[in-house]
């Protein structure tokens, strides 16, 4: 779930890959983007989505998240100030 996926899929932030850029790669919803982007917000609060990780019953042990990486790098001049990760077995 996403609360906005206006210019790109919030399941690209699970890309295993460096991001890239394509000028002249379009789709239909726009610019090609490799990550996740929303519309500029005009109203309080902020974006967010839930991302399932992982799956398995509680005889495949203990689940650990190791690291999270953050590449904002082809977001120049729009990426967020900040971001905020929590995490939660059910």
């Amino acid at each position: 779930f996403a609360t906005d996926e206006w210019f790109a899929s919030a399941e690209n932030i699970l890309s295993p890959y460096p991001p890239t850029f394509i000028a002249d790669l379009y789709c239909p919803e726009g610019k090609v983007m490799d990550g996740w982007e929303t519309r500029r917000k005009r109203t309080e609060g902020h974006d967010w989505c839930v991302v399932k990780l992982g799956c398995g019953d509680d005889s495949s042990g203990p689940m650990m998240i190791e690291s999270v990486e953050l590449d904002t790098g082809y977001f120049t001049g729009n990426q967020t100030p900040r971001v905020s990760i929590e995490a939660m077995k059910i």
